[in-house]
């Protein structure tokens, strides 16, 4: 069968076989559609009436239209400037001679090299001239003190280059020098230099050895960031001298597992990004009123029982029950292999492990080690938000439990800080119970504010003697704190002066500027998943200063640094973290390294586009990445070879009533209408998509529609009759890439107007 002139109908489609109408699939991607994308490396199609005016025909043309192919040497000395073009040549037919004038223009100037926007912002940065081309024959030259860094290089490069970088000596070197001349700069700081013939990477410690490398994986590419060999890419290096240290020595990021379970390999992933931006330690909060999530050997029921949950709040309408089992926890393997993860990208892993509140879940394990004297005492996991009255009972038998827990915990974390919470611990327990109001009267507390700190100086003097430090919120100021207790000010500044002056060392995470968890910008406005309620804008979170108004510089040395953090009541799964955390930890990221001075909102907001195409290549999900605002996409990540399933999520993502009222996030019955954007690669072919109610279909429109290159008429309609306000719904998109897995686009979901 001929291909149709124009645009193949749907009815075509549906009665012929696919490869029938298509003998070379390829041509969907330039002929298929009557209207072609615009962008800078396609052209709109004319039209069949322009043509013919023209003395051709559509048919007659494609005819006289071959491949054009660049020369070898001409892609790998091209400057990164010219990919995009080169590459347009390269695998498409093309019919506008014009974009080899921009091939002959560019080549030429490769000298000219344009430094990449790096993310953090480097100290000191001055431009050379030329460019390093990185090469199969490109050799890597440690020393003896720099093998490890020359190992981490080695698998940084290679996925996305192809190279084994085995020269012994190549036409150009990548010299790895451990120089404790450079001990000025800290031993996270480094002297980078690129010149045509040599990059120079020089510290004092493997640290900056390590974050030398981070930034010359920031001048390289983007695809650099790739799992792909791309052979037709010049990876080349602006020439420049760096030289670069951190601001602060705690550049963190919380993730709570308590609320929501991530799994190991969203940690692996989320450390992955860390590195790439200098974060060097991650909060990891795994003990909750809602759940455990660490093996603890001597203690079996704490995920036994206690990292389960019978049901869980709605996304978007708390106050109604899922009815769903929810549960999951990190074995101690699990835990070492993160651990040892991380600490090859130099991060530090804090545990959190709450006490004496948020302790339901533990409780309810363990029952004798709460105030087992009160009425009605019934601890359970907890499976509602907010803060519950279960803590723990101020007894030696508790002290005894809660050390044996630390001593597991601090065998399976190296990290000189251990986070005990101390945060929102409701007074009921302890003021109704005879044996803590005895204790109180034995040391003469007058409030459990003070039973507080005596409980948390007990657990930092066990830390202490294993040569641990302890590091609490900001609400276990309320007695008398030691002096040598690190303290997390998360409600405002006004926290932190009472810590300095007490002597404490301080992290600054306040509410108003990182938690990460609010909404990025006004949700009435523009279309974002439930967050918690406020709003930290990107820059919002950019704006904060860690230094607290009239600290005197002895205070300042105190400021250990700054933490952005993930709280998940609402958000369930890797995609909400991925979403909520970037791009904002992008600017955590500056803040903690880059000199207050040196910071602009207007250049980071410059450099900050470059860096979503290092996200792009890392198949990170980032707020903004779809025009569509919510992130439902394809790409070749969720792809494969035939037909693929993708799922998105509706709970919880799509509003569908005026905001921010509680509720709104809830499924309604009508017509709810599905559309594929197609934004680059091949056309993606749409089979049938689904409204699924806890998995199972209960709304379908099965037909073919293609979403490709300036065609867009593939709408799909799902009418749902009713529905059931506790139930989770997603949608579901039965779909096949056309000539190869490499399209990408978007999902818009419109829900019913009411």
């Amino acid at each position: 069968m001929q291909l149709p002139r124009g645009l193949v109908t749907l009815q075509a489609l549906q009665a012929a076989p696919f490869q029938a109408l298509l003998p070379n699939r390829k041509r969907l991607r330039i002929f298929f559609f009557t209207k072609q994308k615009q962008s800078y490396d396609e052209e709109t199609l004319q039209s069949e009436e322009e043509r013919a005016g023209q003395g051709t025909t559509p048919n007659q043309e494609r005819a006289k239209m071959k491949p054009i192919t660049l020369p070898s040497g001409l892609v790998r000395r091209r400057s990164p400037a010219v990919y995009p073009i080169a590459e347009l040549l390269r695998k498409k037919l093309v019919h506008c001679f014009s974009h080899l004038i921009w091939v002959v223009v560019l080549v030429p100037f490769q000298s000219r090299a344009t430094m990449p926007s790096i993310v953090p912002k480097p100290v000191s940065l001055v431009n050379g001239s030329g460019a390093f081309l990185l090469a199969a024959d490109t050799a890597i030259d440690a020393d003896t003190d720099s093998q490890q860094t020359a190992r981490r290089l080695k698998q940084a490069l290679a996925p996305a280059t192809g190279f084994d970088f085995a020269s012994a000596a190549g036409g150009n070197t990548i010299e790895i020098r451990k120089d404790p001349s450079l001990v000025n700069l800290g031993s996270e700081g480094y002297d980078l230099s690129v010149t045509p013939t040599k990059i120079v990477i020089r510290s004092s410690g493997e640290a900056g050895q390590f974050y030398a490398i981070q930034t010359l994986l920031q001048m390289l590419p983007p695809a650099i960031y790739g799992k792909e060999p791309l052979s037709h890419l010049c990876w080349s290096v602006p020439s420049a001298h760096i030289q670069d240290q951190p601001r602060f020595a705690w550049r963190g990021l919380l993730l709570d597992e308590g609320r929501h379970f991530t799994g190991k390999e969203a940690v692996k992933r989320m450390l992955v990004f860390m590195a790439t931006h200098k974060l060097n330690l991650l909060h990891w909060h795994l003990t909750e009123d809602q759940g455990w999530r660490v093996e603890i050997k001597k203690y079996p029921l704490l995920t036994q029982i206690g990292s389960q949950r019978p049901h869980s709040p709605v996304l978007g309408n708390p106050s109604l029950s899922d009815s769903t089992p929810y549960s999951g926890y990190f074995t101690q393997d699990d835990i070492r292999e993160i651990v040892a993860y991380a600490a090859d990208r130099f991060i530090t892993i804090v545990p959190e492990i709450e006490m004496p509140g948020h302790a339901a879940a533990a409780l309810a394990c363990y029952p004798e080690y709460g105030n087992n004297d009160i009425p009605n005492y019934h601890p359970e996991v907890a499976t509602s938000w907010g803060v519950h009255p279960y803590c723990y009972a101020p007894k030696e038998e508790t002290f005894t439990f809660l050390e044996n827990v630390l001593q597991e915990v601090m065998e399976l974390f190296p990290s000189e800080y251990i986070h005990i919470g101390g945060d929102e611990v409701p007074p009921d327990q302890w003021q109704a119970s005879p044996f803590a109001q005895q204790l109180m009267k034995e040391h003469s507390f007058t409030t459990t504010a003070q039973l507080e700190s005596w409980f948390v100086n007990r657990i930092e003097q066990f830390l202490n003697s294993k040569g641990r430090k302890l590091i609490g919120w900001d609400d276990v100021m309320g007695g008398n704190l030691s002096h040598t207790a690190g303290v997390m000010v998360w409600h405002s500044f006004q926290f932190a002066e009472p810590a300095l002056k007490n002597g404490n060392s301080i992290v600054l995470t306040p509410l108003e500027h990182l938690f990460l968890d609010l909404y990025q910008t006004d949700v009435k406005f523009v279309p974002q998943p439930v967050a918690a309620e406020g709003l930290n804008s990107l820059e919002t979170v950019y704006a904060f200063s860690p230094i607290p108004p009239g600290a005197t510089p002895e205070q300042i040395k105190l400021v250990l640094g700054i933490q952005g953090n993930v709280w998940t009541e609402n958000v369930e799964d890797w995609l909400k973290v991925q979403y909520q955390l970037l791009p904002r930890a992008c600017a955590v990221a500056e803040i903690g390294w880059t000199p207050q001075d040196a910071r602009d909102f207007g250049d980071f907001e410059r450099r900050l586009g470059y860096d979503f195409e290092r996200l792009n290549a890392m198949d990170l999900e980032y707020y903004g990445r779809t025009p569509g605002g919510l992130p439902f996409r394809w790409s070749p990540a969720n792809l494969k070879a035939g037909t693929s399933a993708i799922v998105w999520p509706i709970t919880g993502w799509v509003t569908t009533g005026p905001l921010p009222a509680s509720g709104h996030w809830q499924v309604v019955p009508g017509d709810w209408r599905v559309h594929f954007n197609y934004q680059s690669g091949d056309a993606l072919m749409i089979e049938k998509v689904e409204m699924l109610e806890n998995g199972k279909p209960v709304a379908t429109d099965q037909h073919l529609a293609p979403a490709g290159p300036g065609y867009d008429n593939n709408e799909f309609r799902l009418n749902i009759s009713t529905v059931d306000p506790s139930a989770k719904y997603s949608l579901r998109a039965w779909v096949h890439s056309l000539d190869g897995k490499d399209s990408t686009g978007y999902v818009t979901v419109s829900p019913p107007k009411g």
